[in-house]
């Protein structure tokens, strides 16, 4: 295993591995999305795109967090302008699996930065692959999906300022962005991120004592 654990290192980049973990994790989905299309239209959605498109006598309210809510109605729109609403929301949808996709290739590559070996790596790319619970919520347009991505990068993020100690101004940047995602796309981002610098200032002050 230490051999094979060098060998991969040495000849897989982090960027190389990125890529290769898009393309497998885009690729297994996408039949999920063929099952499912244009996608599922469930949870709040219908809701959301209801109060934009002002249908049942319904008012763009802040009860579903405003960013995902104009995100996804705005794909519908764009379907609206193609004479095809399904298409639009098919195309969300692709959008989302990119997002999603996105943040699970940072994150297998993070762990290897922070030396998880690679049959760990293989184990959590099959589950990824074939868990039923991520192909279906990933060709879902709910909230939760974006929302849960933001988290996932919102803590690599918070994971490599603090582990840095003194971080540089790339990587404040990158957190505080992911930070602005989390609170956009579901109000309760705003407390975790609040709690979360409360917590910090906290310890720094304890640690000043």
């Amino acid at each position: 295993l230490e051999k094979t654990e060098l060998i991969f290192r040495k000849n897989v980049s982090d960027r190389g591995l990125f890529w290769l973990v898009w393309g497998i994790l885009f690729l297994s989905w996408l039949p999920a999305f063929l099952a499912c299309f244009p996608g599922t239209y469930g949870y709040d959605v219908p809701i959301q795109v209801a109060q934009v498109f002002r249908i049942g006598g319904l008012t763009l309210d802040a009860c579903n967090p405003l960013a995902h809510t104009l995100l996804v109605s705005g794909f519908v729109a764009l379907g609206g302008l193609l004479h095809n609403y399904p298409l639009g929301y098919a195309l969300f949808i692709l959008f989302q699996m990119i997002i999603v996709d996105t943040g699970c290739a940072k994150m297998i590559v993070f762990l290897r930065r922070k030396n998880c070996k690679w049959p760990l790596l293989a184990m959590g790319m099959l589950w990824l692959m074939f868990h039923p619970g991520i192909q279906i919520l990933v060709v879902n347009g709910t909230k939760d999906v974006l929302f849960g991505v933001f988290l996932l990068l919102f803590a690599m993020d918070f994971w490599d300022c603090v582990e840095r100690k003194k971080p540089t101004r790339g990587m404040l940047i990158r957190m505080g962005i992911s930070a602005l995602l989390l609170c956009l796309f579901r109000n309760i981002g705003t407390s975790m991120v609040l709690l979360l610098l409360l917590l910090c200032v906290l310890c720094k002050q304890w640690k000043k004592g």
